[in-house]
């Protein structure tokens, strides 16, 4: 309890202004506020056994009341709705300030120079895994923590996640700033304002309506056969081929990211059907398009089929994550 309290009164002395009594100061401070719902309330040793007990790794923010990019952190970062379901489902999450003892004993331990800094920790041994400095994204926030979702710290391989960048292909759907999670329109574009944001959304809208009343390929669009896959008697088409076929299925302004690192910025209308976001996938990655077994999968359990011919709105991926993975 005592780190947050920390948090807040450090906040606030941060945010003080000369017109300290005015409701736009006040809602400032609010907004750069630390993310009390999603810290753990103890000490660091206690957050260490929870994630033990709870067999998670432990994710920790170490923060300066004088930095302005960990107050940005904690408007823009951590409190993303996706990143905080995936924090508050998947890690045990901890957050320390400098003005602090023991925030002051964390930057020597971890020899951190700067702040803010992000730690995925082994709760086993109190050891670094990952570490990352100054301002990030929720976007790839999300993909950096992906691999340790699917891999826990016991496991014999868990080593290979520390000391380099695992960014976990995503799709993201209309709203988004880059090709790596998956929103609904209603989802804010990068720091453009409501009004901006209103008028890309209209637009975006008489554009689908346009399309649709128009011919279209998308409407005529076959199910997706298994990828490789051939008629009988046929010669198995060149990767290029299916790649071609696929980009042509696709409707407008789609959006992904692929496991070569390589990320397509689009649009997707919440109509659009799955099979949309395999067309993407085979169109974008020659491995995929040459024959290379593949799935959609949520990026944090939860009972979705995302492999079957069912539009993206009805599959309840609207403001959720999805990981193409490979099945090998």
């Amino acid at each position: 309890m005592r780190i947050r309290s920390m948090g807040q009164s450090t906040f606030t002395r941060a945010f003080k202004s000369a017109d300290e009594g005015s409701a736009g100061s006040s809602g400032l401070a609010a907004s750069f506020e630390p993310p009390r719902e999603l810290i753990f309330a103890g000490d660091l040793d206690e957050a260490k056994q929870a994630a033990l007990e709870k067999h998670q790794w432990m994710v920790l923010n170490v923060q300066s009341p004088h930095e302005f990019n960990c107050h940005r952190l904690n408007r823009d970062t951590w409190r993303d709705q996706i990143v905080s379901d995936l924090i508050q489902q998947n890690f045990v999450f901890y957050q320390v300030f400098t003005g602090d003892e023991e925030g002051l004993r964390i930057m020597s331990g971890y020899r951190l120079a700067s702040t803010p800094a992000i730690l995925v920790v082994d709760p086993v041994t109190g050891a670094p895994m990952r570490t990352w400095t100054g301002f990030m994204g929720p976007d790839r926030l999300v993909e950096e923590l992906l691999p340790f979702m699917e891999m826990s710290f016991d496991d014999p391989k868990a080593a290979s996640l520390a000391s380099k960048s695992h960014r976990a292909p995503l799709a993201r759907r209309a709203g988004a700033s880059s090709g790596s999670l998956v929103r609904g329109m209603s989802c804010s574009l990068c720091s453009a304002d409501e009004e901006e944001e209103l008028r890309v959304a209209l637009q975006a809208s008489l554009e689908a309506a346009s399309q649709a009343s128009a011919p279209s390929a998308v409407a005529d669009m076959p199910g997706r056969a298994e990828s490789g896959s051939t008629s009988s008697g046929d010669v198995a088409p060149e990767p290029e081929q299916v790649a071609a076929e696929a980009r042509a299925r696709l409707p407008p302004e789609p959006a992904a990211g692929f496991p070569d690192g390589s990320r397509v910025q689009r649009r997707f209308e919440q109509a659009c059907p799955l099979t949309a976001l395999r067309d993407l996938c085979l169109a974008q990655n020659l491995e995929a398009a040459g024959g290379r077994s593949f799935a959609l999968v949520p990026a944090y359990p939860a009972p979705l089929d995302l492999n079957g011919e069912t539009t993206l709105e009805a599959a309840g991926v609207a403001n959720s994550m999805v990981v193409m993975k490979w099945d090998d």
